[in-house]
């Protein structure tokens, strides 16, 4: 506890050894801009006094042994910008700020296995926030239509939860460029708001029982290079507005379990930067368009 006498020092560095014992509340009263306290030993909660630390700007305490909720008061932090509490055993509900928006830009959460409560409508207090890491938590339900408030969001890590559901303001992210939702229960249809999302670079929506059309709105999404569909439940016929997709390279929607149907459509041609198709195991039969002897990268394509 005699740690907060060290009122002068303006960093806590003390990562990568085997510090063990509990962050202590008398830590408020320094004035430090960073703390990192990750690959230790820290166990015990974290205290809500972090809050009230103004100078704070980073607060990266990951894979240690940290247990309890997420005290609300800690976003209350006004500079706090980058979070890593990643690989410890923090459990309850994801939350947000109390009152007004967090600045937070950076919060990575993952891997804490007993986070299994639920993304709350908080969360649409991280306005601020670039890069959202809560993957392998256990959080379940649906994810808030809140999220929708994160309009500078770039990289969104959702997977290897149990969330149900995806709201159609998920397409308000407009500065979404990575979305990342695999291995969920989400069974709710792929909304059409997703085409909204022109500046994403990859979606990964693989490995969940969604049972869902390809919506014809995922033609506007002309920056998007990776995109996983497979192990799903799609039904329904390619749209033939993917062919404006001239950035794709990788298209997997193989192994949908309702399968896909109908013909290729013959606009595939125009997707010039495919290199890897796998549209195997669905119900895709007639012939293969001429049009697709125009896609010079192409390297694997399979329909059996």
């Amino acid at each position: 506890a005699s740690i907060g006498n060290l009122t002068r020092i303006s960093s806590l560095q003390l990562y990568n050894n085997l510090v063990g014992g509990t962050i202590p509340r008398q830590v408020a009263t320094m004035s430090v801009s960073q703390i990192r306290l990750e690959n230790n030993r820290v166990h015990g909660t974290l205290p809500s006094e972090i809050g009230a630390m103004t100078a704070l700007r980073l607060l990266y305490a990951s894979n240690n042994q940290l247990s309890g909720t997420l005290p609300d008061a800690m976003f209350d932090a006004p500079r706090l910008a980058d979070l890593n509490l990643g690989g410890n055993d923090l459990s309850g509900d994801l939350t947000g700020p109390r009152g007004g928006n967090s600045p937070l830009a950076i919060m990575r959460l993952n891997r804490n296995p007993m986070l299994n409560g639920t993304m709350t409508a908080a969360i649409g207090g991280f306005t601020a926030l670039k890069e959202l890491h809560v993957h392998e938590c256990g959080l379940h339900g649906a994810i808030p239509s809140e999220i929708g408030l994160l309009t500078k969001l770039q990289q969104l890590f959702l997977q290897r939860n149990m969330f149900s559901s995806i709201p159609s303001e998920f397409g308000l992210m407009r500065n979404l460029q990575h979305a990342v939702l695999h291995d969920n229960v989400i069974s709710s249809s792929i909304p059409s708001t997703i085409g909204l999302l022109t500046k994403l670079h990859s979606l990964q929506l693989y490995s969940n029982p969604i049972a869902s059309s390809i919506p014809t709105e995922i033609g506007t999404m002309n920056e998007l290079r990776l995109l996983r569909l497979h192990g799903l439940r799609l039904f329904g016929t390619l749209p033939s507005e993917m062919g404006q997709m001239t950035s794709l390279t990788t298209l997997y929607a193989n192994g949908n379990s309702f399968k896909l149907s109908g013909t290729l459509p013959s606009q595939m041609g125009n997707m010039a930067a495919l290199r890897d198709v796998q549209l195997n195991n669905n119900d895709i039969d007639g012939t293969i368009p001429s049009e697709l002897g125009q896609l010079s990268m192409l390297k694997d394509f399979r329909v059996n």
